[in-house]
């Protein structure tokens, strides 16, 4: 069961970064592609939760979720496990992409912000299932 689900999150993850770079390559190549992602910035923006887009919030919330796993898996010496070692650097990498991404950039520097975004966070969200894929069965100690 545990290989089945690594299987189809493996997949997936593959599917999202390549769906990631398509957006980008496409919005600048592309004018059909830019128009586009100008009519669905404006659109996701409408979104809001007190002004503020609600996937924003969704991508902050992500980010700190992230950082709480990863203070949890140094916190219960997850760390001796190599797999678990594995996903947390990654985990780590893709929060501070993630948090560069949204930080650095923003929808008037770049017209696809809002669906990277939204590629970055379901590619954050798949690394922390992929953690806790690799706490599964695991007793902190390294096997």
């Amino acid at each position: 069961m545990k290989k089945v689900l690594k299987i189809i999150i493996e997949i997936l993850h593959l599917i999202f970064w390549l769906a990631f770079i398509a957006i980008m390559y496409f919005t600048n190549k592309k004018m059909g592609m830019a128009r586009y992602m100008v009519y669905l910035g404006r659109k996701i923006k409408n979104i809001s939760l007190f002004s503020v887009p609600v996937v924003s919030l969704v991508c902050l919330f992500l980010v700190l979720l992230s950082i709480f796993f990863i203070a949890f898996t140094l916190y219960k010496k997850y760390i001796r496990n190599k797999g678990v070692l594995a996903e947390t650097i990654l985990l780590f990498i893709y929060a501070v992409f993630t948090g560069i991404y949204f930080f650095v950039f923003n929808i008037d520097k770049r017209r696809d912000y809002y669906a990277c975004l939204i590629v970055l966070s379901i590619l954050l969200i798949r690394q922390i299932l992929s953690l806790a894929l690799a706490f599964w069965g695991t007793d902190g100690k390294e096997k």
